[in-house]
């Protein structure tokens, strides 16, 4: 009996282990300034974004910038981030998520991903209809 707690614990144990290095992998990997390269969403379609756009996000440690460049208006942002797994609502599956906290910004868990060409994208989980994902690359 105590044989097999002992070996569910390692188990256990073992498994978390695996999660919070993948998490922390995908931190180190987020760190550096990202350009945005595109954005689709359901009402806007597909935009692309020309190098040099300046619309940028930038992760040091748990916090972030955000520069979001409208037609006359400059917008910055900051606060912090955590990237985490969960299930963004009941019929969801489970996900890799980051949820950006700061002033004005507390938003809704928004998907992480890094795409096949390292293109780092977040935006709407399947628990929004008709939500958008930004698509971002590495310039720093």
């Amino acid at each position: 009996m105590k044989i097999s707690i002992l070996i569910l614990c390692l188990f256990l144990m073992a498994v978390a282990c695996k999660k919070d290095t993948a998490l922390q992998t995908m931190q180190q990997q987020v760190t550096g300034k990202w350009e945005l390269v595109r954005s689709i969403s359901g009402w806007g379609g597909t935009r692309e974004f020309e190098a040099g756009n300046g619309n940028t996000i930038t992760f040091t440690g748990n916090n972030f910038t955000q520069q979001v460049i409208g037609t006359d208006t400059i917008y910055n942002f900051e606060g912090t981030f955590t990237i985490y797994t969960a299930k963004p609502c009941d019929f969801a599956a489970e996900t890799t998520l980051i949820n950006f906290s700061g002033l004005f910004l507390d938003t809704y868990p928004q998907q992480i991903n890094f795409t096949d060409n390292g293109e780092l994208s977040f935006g709407a989980t399947e628990c929004i209809a008709d939500g958008g994902t930004s698509f971002y690359k590495k310039i720093r």
